[in-house]
């Protein structure tokens, strides 16, 4: 039996026809971004996890070696270092910026006379170079009488302290930096989820006797839980490729103190030229991305809340 061709109406045809170009159109305006990312995001990516495959010199060639860069992880000079150094920064910072961000959006949401200066203000940190923010603020740590956090300690009658020079306040200090120029961005996340809460359901609770921290517990938080997750997985990533702070203001030490993984990386690819290594090391950092990422996205995932 011979199956005959079904016609397609003129009608079906120009919608047909009209449909592509709104797609094509589409795909138009995107190849622009598209084009950069391929070039600046997915090649580099691509290429560094091919690199880790390789005994690579920056002008000597390459050499296959197979798995042998992962199987030499764990024995490398200061590789267990960094990521312990990097988990350690990664939760200090990330609760550290979740609570104080949280704290400032619920005090910029109140009614308060001038609340648009105040979010600038907050805001202005953000948007100010890395390295700027890092020479500000390694000048205000420096040890010794010339440093201007001692000098206010002092005059407390508290011990100066050398904050960038000593192994127990080293990593502390950094984050209260990274905290300090990032949460002004974080608490404006907040800030559109607090306001993109309904008034009735603090006027409902209102009237049932609640106060202000059971507004909080029981309203605030439950609803902007798709915020939270937001900010959290933000977070995460940027804590866990910190590097600017530590280039600038510790060079990894005292000792191995402030040592990261984005810091070991750039050791290991410019100073010692041991490219197929750094990108190894590169390949462990991006998985530890996609695995706290996702921790986060289970942890905050979205849930009707309990009013």
């Amino acid at each position: 039996m011979v199956r005959q061709g079904t016609k397609v109406s003129p009608v079906r045809s120009k919608q047909l026809v009209r449909q592509f170009r709104r797609q094509l159109s589409a795909w138009l305006f995107l190849a622009p971004a598209l084009i950069i990312l391929g070039l600046f995001l997915f090649y580099p990516a691509a290429m560094a996890f091919w690199m880790s495959f390789h005994d690579w010199k920056s002008l000597g060639g390459h050499t296959w070696i197979g798995l042998k860069n992962y199987h030499r992880l764990l024995t490398f000079p200061y590789f267990l270092d960094s990521v312990r150094n990097t988990l350690y920064f990664t939760l200090l910072n990330v609760s550290g910026t979740m609570i104080i961000s949280l704290v400032i959006a619920l005090l910029l949401d109140a009614d308060i006379r001038g609340r648009h200066w105040f979010r600038l203000c907050f805001y202005l940190p953000v948007v100010t170079s890395g390295a700027a923010v890092s020479l500000l603020w390694k000048w205000i740590l420096q040890g010794g009488e010339l440093g201007i956090l001692n000098h206010l300690v002092s005059l407390v009658g508290l011990p100066m302290q050398d904050w960038l020079g000593n192994p127990r306040w080293a990593m502390p200090a950094i984050v209260v930096v990274n905290i300090w120029k990032h949460t002004g961005y974080y608490a404006l996340i907040f800030l559109a989820g607090l306001q993109a809460i309904s008034p009735e359901f603090y006027e409902v609770a209102r009237v049932d006797g609640a106060n202000r921290w059971q507004l909080v517990r029981h309203i605030t938080i439950p609803l902007i839980r798709p915020y939270t997750t937001v900010v959290a997985v933000i977070a995460t990533i940027g804590a866990l490729k910190v590097f600017g702070e530590v280039y600038v203001m510790t060079g990894g030490a005292p000792g191995q103190a402030t040592y990261v993984l984005n810091y070991y990386i750039y050791q290991l690819g410019f100073r010692f030229w041991k490219m197929g290594y750094a990108s190894t090391v590169g390949v462990v950092l991006l998985l530890m991305v996609l695995v706290f990422s996702v921790l986060n996205l289970r942890v905050f995932e979205e849930r009707e809340p309990v009013l």
